[in-house]
C-alpha cells in the first residue's frame, strides 16, 4: 500500500484549461482529463491512498462528467476541498460530503491537515518559513512561476508540475529533504 499526492485535476474545466499550460500540452480538455485518469491508474492501485488537494473539476457546469471521471480513478481518495469545490456547493459542506461520498471519494476534509507530524496538506499554499519544523504540500498555483515546485519547506503537486500524474509521498519526502536549504548565516552567497 502506497500513499500519493495530487491536486487540481479540474475535470471538464474549459476556463482553467485555457489559463494554464494544459492548452499547450493537450489538444482539448477531454484529452487532458483522459491523460490524468490514465496516468493516475498506471500508478495508483486499488489498495493505495491518494490525498487529492482540491479542485476536482467543473462540478457546477459538468457534474455528470466530473462524476464519470472520478468513478474511473483507482485507490482510496481523501479530498481536501479546494476553492472550486467549495464554490460548487456554495460552502455547504454537508452537500459536498454527500455528493463526493457517492462519487468515489472516501473522505472529505474541509481544512488543511497535518500528517506524519510534519507535512501540512492544503489546497492553497501555506507560508512555512525555513525555521519552521514543518513543510507544506499544496496545489492551487498550477504553473505559476512565483512558486517553486520543491523547496526545503514545500512541494507543489499540481498536474502541470508532476507530468499530470500523482506523486508518491515517499518521493516527496526525499525531494523536500534534499532540497536547497537557505544559505547558512555567514556562508558565502
Amino acid at each position: 500500500m502506497k500513499t500519493y499526492m495530487f491536486s487540481d485535476p479540474h475535470f471538464g474545466d474549459k476556463n482553467l484549461f485555457r489559463m494554464t499550460r494544459r492548452c499547450l500540452d493537450f489538444a482539448s480538455v477531454h484529452d487532458c482529463d483522459e491523460a490524468i485518469i490514465n496516468n493516475w491508474n498506471e500508478i495508483v492501485k486499488d489498495e493505495d491512498t491518494v490525498y487529492l488537494l482540491g479542485d476536482i473539476g467543473d462540478i457546477a457546469n459538468n457534474m455528470n462528467y466530473v462524476s464519470e471521471c472520478l468513478e474511473k480513478l483507482n485507490g482510496y481518495i481523501i479530498l481536501i476541498l479546494g476553492n472550486h469545490d467549495r464554490e460548487a456547493f456554495h460552502d455547504d459542506i454537508d452537500a459536498a460530503q454527500m455528493w463526493f461520498d457517492q462519487n468515489n471519494i472516501g473522505q472529505v476534509i474541509q481544512y488543511p491537515i497535518i500528517i506524519d507530524n510534519f507535512y501540512i496538506l492544503s489546497h492553497e499554499p501555506v507560508y512555512v518559513n525555513y525555521q519552521s519544523p514543518m513543510a507544506n504540500i499544496f496545489g492551487h498555483v498550477h504553473d505559476n512561476c512565483m512558486y517553486r515546485t520543491v523547496s526545503a519547506r514545500s512541494y507543489c503537486v499540481c498536474p502541470e508540475r508532476t507530468d499530470y500524474r500523482p506523486v508518491d509521498f515517499e518521493d516527496i519526502k526525499l525531494r523536500i529533504k534534499h532540497a536547497d536549504d537557505p544559505p547558512k548565516e555567514g556562508a558565502k552567497k
